[in-house]
């Protein structure tokens, strides 16, 4: 079973570099065209989703529903899950992403965001944030993020093989999507891109991680639709 985990488009929040866990934004246009775009490419390279999953913020929604409209499967549902929400970052909602990263850089030895960036680790960068959220104490540990994705995971995998389906399309955001790389035994790539695709074969036992961020279904639709 073939289970194509995609990251929402960008939004507003993403273009002013801002933080955006369990807040929202509306997609940018360009985050529209990518998510339609997508669409076309998944459905180019001959692929049918059986089951179709985002998590339940608005930005994963639509970016879902777009992608599903332009692969023509508009009569196929999405089931909204809370396990598929980007990492929850309690005070840190909606500042600038520079002010979040400043404790979790500092943990890893780096003075800023940019110098954290190419040396990424996600358990520290995500527990640092939590471990910094005394004003609300809401933030969301590593542990937690990982153990709500993947049970969120299992009940896919487990409800596309009770339908007998093949394959199974997820939208998330890219922080928890990470975590969840990590989690499965992968190496998280950062950034995982807007609209990208990291593909996990289900075997009805273990999984398996084929690719992380691939953006080649996104290229196929935008060449495309530029025709």
């Amino acid at each position: 079973m073939n289970i194509y985990v995609i990251r929402h488009g960008e939004t507003i929040f993403n273009t002013m570099r801002k933080s955006q866990g369990w807040s929202d934004s509306p997609l940018m246009p360009e985050g529209v065209q990518r998510a339609k775009a997508l669409g076309c490419g998944l459905a180019q390279s001959g692929i049918v989703f059986d089951r179709a999953y985002s998590g339940d913020l608005n930005r994963q929604r639509k970016t879902a529903r777009l992608i599903l409209d332009h692969m023509g499967q508009e009569a196929l549902p999405v089931v909204e899950s809370e396990g598929f929400r980007e990492v929850g970052f309690g005070s840190y909602e909606a500042v600038p992403a520079e002010e979040m990263y400043v404790s979790p850089a500092r943990k890893c030895g780096c003075e800023n965001m940019e110098e954290l960036s190419p040396k990424p680790d996600l358990k520290s960068v995500v527990d640092a944030i939590a471990e910094n959220d005394t004003l609300l104490h809401m933030a969301e540990d590593y542990e937690t993020v990982c153990r709500r994705m993947k049970s969120a995971l299992d009940t896919v995998a487990q409800e596309l093989e009770r339908c007998g389906g093949e394959n199974a399309m997820i939208v998330t955001s890219g922080m928890s999507l990470g975590c969840l790389i990590e989690w499965l035994g992968g190496k998280s790539q950062e950034p995982i891109e807007n609209c990208s695709v990291t593909k996990i074969i289900y075997d009805g036992h273990t999984y398996h991680i084929e690719t992380i961020g691939d953006e080649s279904y996104l290229e196929l639709g935008q060449l495309e639709t530029s025709k």
